[in-house]
């Protein structure tokens, strides 16, 4: 498993997976990973890395955004990344920057300007204001983590 931030829904698998008729044993055939690998996947104590993201929707001839738990206009900018199956290394690359300064501006840790919020529209396939949207909803998620982790330290003392 890679570190990652992806909403993936193990119940959705399943849920896909078995109607397609597919065992764990059979999934894994397939992609050419472990039984165990799967088998973690679909009991949520895993989450698949991009790229078996990726494989998987092949597969299950679905969407990506139909494995993962992203709830419509809470979308963050690494939700609209991971729907279109990209890597943040991708669209640094694509941006011109680094994969630090564009996982920054991901996370809501450094601002969006109107040129990067425009390119990454044409990358993520998205319109602007969708990509502000995301970048306020990614805002949101840091702010409320900084508050957690002071809450968490007050109380620990």
């Amino acid at each position: 498993m890679s570190k990652s931030n992806v909403k993936f829904s193990h119940e959705k698998f399943a849920q896909l997976r078995e109607q397609k008729g597919l065992t764990v044993a059979d999934f894994a055939e397939i992609i050419d990973v472990n039984y165990k690998t799967v088998w973690l996947w679909a009991k949520g104590k895993t989450i698949p890395s991009l790229e078996s993201l990726t494989i998987i929707a092949h597969i299950l001839e679905c969407d990506p955004g139909r494995l993962m738990n992203i709830e419509p206009g809470k979308e963050t900018l690494s939700d609209l990344r991971y729907l279109k199956l990209i890597s943040a290394k991708e669209v640094a690359d694509n941006l011109g920057i680094t994969v630090p300064s564009y996982t920054a501006i991901e996370r809501g840790q450094s601002a969006i300007s109107p040129r990067r919020a425009a390119t990454l529209a044409i990358i993520l396939g998205f319109d602007k204001s969708r990509i502000y949207t995301a970048w306020d909803n990614s805002r949101a998620e840091y702010f409320q983590k900084i508050e957690e982790k002071s809450r968490k330290k007050k109380q620990s003392k």
